[in-house]
């Protein structure tokens, strides 16, 4: 993940940049990855974690996707993001364009707040 940054700075370089389509995919791409990351953190917690904040303890994090259940297995874990990743480029060829823009800009929103949460509960990328 140390190589994640420098790499992001390389990405408005490659020839995918150079459609709206490609930004909007890598941006996609990039936050399924993060969130992926974040969220085989989560699943090679062992038991309960407990956080000491400043007005108390607060209960064990745990994950919230539904498909992935709360306490998912890395396995499982990489099966989902490979296979979401998967679908989101399959269907970009499927898809009309119109259909096609709005999945990319909802996956994008979704991962984005997923990741946004994740940071926001102390799970680094």
């Amino acid at each position: 993940m140390k190589l994640l940054i420098p790499l992001l700075l390389l990405l408005p370089l490659l020839p995918c940049f150079a459609s709206e389509e490609g930004r909007e995919n890598t941006a996609a791409l990039v936050l399924l990855a993060i969130d992926w990351r974040q969220t085989r953190e989560i699943a090679g917690w062992e038991g309960l974690r407990w956080v000491d904040f400043e007005h108390g303890w607060q209960p064990a994090v745990y994950e919230t996707n539904p498909l992935l259940g709360r306490r998912p297995s890395a396995g499982a874990v990489d099966r989902y993001f490979l296979g979401m990743a998967a679908l989101l480029l399959l269907a970009q060829e499927w898809l009309p364009e119109r259909e096609g823009r709005a999945l990319r800009r909802w996956t994008i929103a979704v991962e984005a707040g997923a990741v946004v949460n994740n940071y926001r509960i102390g799970i680094r990328f």
